[in-house]
């Protein structure tokens, strides 16, 4: 048997959580992106949601994406089969949020951490979210996205320095 060709996706695309399909934020008319199915070993496309300016996605085990459709609102969550995203973040004015962006699942498929753009330097960082509850923990001042590193670390930068942040 021949493995499949392997093709270029880029960082923001969210992998299957068994690594055996991908979705991917493209189109062919670069007019309306999409975020499509690519089927295990090239089979068909369908449409699962639109995305303006896509800024990150997760895939969960227990078959949810979780994607930012653009540079400015909120998270949104979708099945892995398609429907109508819903909003699963909520931007906090009184922080000075305008973004969030590059969400990441945690092993449970539940909770999530995600990256939010904020006027105030002091507010931008990383939160931790969860499927199903508006709430939103402040857990660190960051550059940017945040990765899951097991058994129970958060890796992202500062200032321009890689930490690993443990979590309970």
């Amino acid at each position: 048997m021949t493995a499949p060709p392997i093709e270029f996706l880029p960082a923001s695309v969210p992998w299957g959580p068994r690594s055996t399909s991908t979705r991917s934020a493209s189109s062919s008319s670069n007019t309306d992106p999409l975020i499509e199915p690519l089927g295990d070993y090239g089979g068909p496309i369908e449409t699962i949601a639109k995305v303006v300016n896509g800024a990150g996605g997760s895939w969960s085990a227990r078959g949810t994406i979780l994607f930012a459709p653009d540079r400015g609102g909120p998270l949104y969550e979708v099945p892995e089969r398609g429907g109508e995203p819903v909003a699963v973040s909520t931007l906090d004015r009184s922080r000075g949020q305008r973004a969030h962006l590059w969400p990441s699942f945690l092993p449970d498929g539940r909770r999530f951490v995600y990256f939010a753009s904020s006027d105030d330097p002091a507010q931008r960082g990383l939160y931790l979210g969860e499927s199903g509850s508006p709430d939103a923990r402040w857990l660190a001042m960051a550059d940017g996205a945040g990765l899951w590193a097991a058994p129970r670390h958060l890796l992202f930068t500062r200032k321009g320095m890689l930490v690993a942040q443990a979590v309970d």
